[in-house]
């Protein structure tokens, strides 16, 4: 099996969230209104801040947290998705709230572990998913099996890549885990199966594996899962739009919403399959296709970003995107831990490039 380089896995965290910044001020504007603020071909650099400078939102906020609970895991050989469970009440205290600690035995060692809650830059309420708030305040971890809600929200997909870079041996594991860490938030199975699936095509993806092989290969785990019909239409959706598209251009934002606004998880899903498969190669502009379209801008572009960061790696993304991105020595940080984590610790350990496999009915 081929290894991943280490500018491909950090590209994908990177590109998440470069593309999570830059749809952050358009989230809730309409594509006229993009265009009417920022010109005829939308928003090319990050606009919030002075001097450039853009910073990403609740949507990498998770996905770090994410990539913290998985080096948890690792470490402890516990259960992947109570460390991810974890890891998100960690986030919740970042976002002012309390965290219900009678379900965490001992409550100590849970808020105290990792490393981010010593990075004040996280403590930042980003727009901050509803969902993710509520379930994680009643304090209860949910599961496929015991739902905390019917949710399908877009909170489910967008903090995932980590899981499909960490577990990229397996892919029909980081399916599972994919759900598993979905379901912690959100109950209704369009919103975890969209999450296993963007979790194992990111696998696929790391195993070098080009996109429309993994993209059919994640269709068929996908087909193997109860309840996954609302997910495959999603899916197969974008596949027929592209075949569709004839001419491709930063001023086609106007097709994107006849695959929805991205707020619901296989809308996202959908939408990031269709500029990620016609961009391929093409980092800065399947990016920026991605977040110029009425509706949920930044989380379309987390996952773009994660997609297209992933396959061109971290160099081939623009260098004024990175350098003017606000606390990027986070994600550095965070996309470092848990490569050590991945690949020379447990390499050295296990003779295998991955973290510590457990057994896949966990």
């Amino acid at each position: 099996m081929e290894q991943i380089s280490y500018d491909q896995f950090v590209g994908c965290i990177m590109g998440g969230a470069i593309g999570d910044a830059l749809g952050a001020p358009v989230e809730f504007l309409s594509l006229e209104n993009i265009r009417s603020n920022y010109g005829t071909k939308g928003i090319r650099d990050y606009v919030e801040f002075p001097n450039s400078e853009g910073e990403f939102t609740d949507n990498t906020q998770m996905m770090l947290f994410t990539a913290e609970g998985l080096v948890e895991y690792a470490r402890k050989h516990g259960n992947i998705a109570t460390e991810a469970w974890h890891a998100y009440l960690r986030w919740l205290v970042t976002q002012g709230k309390s965290v219900n600690t009678k379900a965490l035995q001992p409550a100590s060692d849970v808020l105290e572990a990792g490393w981010l809650l010593k990075r004040n830059g996280l403590f930042k309420q980003r727009a901050p998913g509803k969902s993710c708030l509520s379930a994680l305040e009643g304090g209860i971890q949910g599961s496929i099996n015991k739902a905390v809600n019917n949710s399908k929200g877009c909170g489910t997909i967008m903090r995932i890549a980590p899981v499909g870079l960490a577990l990229y041996y397996d892919s029909e594991y980081a399916f599972k885990a994919g759900c598993d860490i979905s379901a912690l938030t959100h109950g209704h199975p369009s919103g975890y199966l969209s999450g296993g699936f963007f979790a194992a095509l990111i696998s696929f993806l790391a195993k070098k594996v080009d996109l429309d092989t993994a993209l059919s290969e994640t269709i068929r785990i996908l087909k193997t899962w109860d309840n996954h019909r609302e997910t495959l239409q999603s899916v197969e959706k974008a596949l027929k739009l592209i075949d569709q598209t004839t001419t491709i251009s930063h001023f086609d934002g106007e097709i994107i919403p006849r695959l929805g606004g991205g707020w619901v998880a296989e809308e996202a899903l959908s939408i990031a399959l269709y500029c990620g498969i016609l961009y391929q190669g093409e980092s800065e502009e399947g990016i920026l296709m991605a977040v110029n379209h009425d509706g949920n801008s930044d989380c379309t572009g987390t996952l773009v970003g994660n997609i297209l960061g992933l396959t061109s790696g971290m160099s081939a993304l623009p260098d004024r995107w990175i350098r003017n991105l606000r606390f990027r020595d986070i994600i550095l940080e965070t996309s470092d831990r848990l490569y050590e984590k991945c690949f020379k610790v447990s390499y050295i350990e296990n003779g295998d490039c991955g973290l510590i496999d457990p057994p896949l009915g966990e």
